[in-house]
C-alpha cells in the first residue's frame, strides 16, 4: 500500500462517515490504515493487505516498490503477511501467474 492508497482509503472512509475509532473493536488494538513501513511490530487478529500494483509493459519486474530487495526479494512481503494472527485478506491487482515464480524460486 502506498501513501496515496492510504490517503484514498482514508478519504473514502471519511466520505462514508467512518472513523478509525468506529472501526476499532478493541481499544488496545485500534484499527488503522498504514503503509508497510509503519506496521513493523504491529499485529492484529484481522489484516487486509493491499497489493494493488500496476505491471510495467506487461511484466511485474520492478513493480513491487517497498517489497523489493535484490538480496531477499520476498522478505518485506513476508513481514507484511505475518501481521495477522488469525485472518488475512489480500487485495491484488494481478494474478499469481504474473509474478513469474521462477524468479523467486516458487
Amino acid at each position: 500500500t502506498s501513501a496515496a492508497q492510504v490517503a484514498e482509503i482514508q478519504r473514502l472512509m471519511a466520505e462514508r462517515g467512518l472513523t478509525e475509532a468506529q472501526l476499532t473493536r478493541r481499544p488496545q488494538e485500534p484499527f488503522f490504515v498504514r503503509i508497510i513501513n509503519q506496521v513493523q511490530g504491529e499485529e492484529r487478529d484481522y489484516v487486509m493487505l493491499s497489493l494493488v500494483i500496476a505491471p510495467r509493459n506487461g511484466s511485474m519486474d520492478g513493480c513491487f516498490g517497498v517489497f523489493q530487495n535484490e538480496s531477499h526479494p520476498l522478505e518485506r512481503l513476508n513481514v507484511a503477511m505475518s501481521r495477522a494472527r488469525s485472518r488475512m485478506e489480500i487485495l491484488a491487482s494481478f494474478l499469481p501467474a504474473h509474478l513469474g515464480g521462477e524468479k523467486f524460486g516458487l
